[in-house]
């Protein structure tokens, strides 16, 4: 699960986005349509659907349900639709989430929902060069228990460009 609990990590890293907050500290940030590329079942599909977004592709490796295209982003060729912002949960691996990152980024303008400690790692030192925004979430929930988890998250924006990260509380 994390380096906080003995918990073991669930495979591709598949942690429902269930707690409403995350929709909630996004709402004054989003507008219009979005694709979903890691949309695992359609929770964070529906939580951004109730702030007013429109989802016009989802898709996941190993979808949790109906509606949800099977695809790898990553796969080499692998085109990503027109739209004009990605917002996904994406999995947290390194090795998969810095191509995710830089493809998606390179798409449309990308917010993503990572622990608020990727800000401070050295590793993602390239990828903050082009986080325009971070926006704390906190410590969120990601089981049907509601037990908050041991770290705090945020989403980040990562843009086609170096700019200054604009921190928001």
């Amino acid at each position: 699960m994390g380096k906080h609990s003995n918990f073991e990590r669930k495979k591709r890293d598949y942690y429902p986005t269930i707690d409403p907050r995350a929709g909630e500290k996004i709402k004054p940030f989003v507008v219009g349509d979005f694709i979903e590329p890691c949309a695992g079942a359609g929770d964070l599909i529906g939580q951004l659907g109730g702030i007013g977004l429109k989802c016009t592709y989802a898709c996941d490796i190993e979808p949790q349900s109906d509606g949800i295209e099977k695809q790898d982003v990553l796969f080499f060729g692998f085109k990503l639709p027109p739209c004009n912002q990605i917002i996904t949960n994406p999995p947290y691996e390194f090795k998969a989430l810095s191509p995710m990152i830089d493809k998606f980024s390179e798409h449309a303008p990308t917010w993503l929902l990572l622990p608020a400690s990727f800000a401070f790692k050295s590793e993602s030192r390239r990828h903050m060069a082009r986080c325009s925004h971070f926006v704390n979430i906190g410590r969120m929930y990601w089981e049907v228990n509601k037990v908050r988890g041991m770290e705090d998250y945020a989403w980040f924006r990562f843009v086609n460009c170096k700019c200054p990260t604009v921190f928001f509380a």
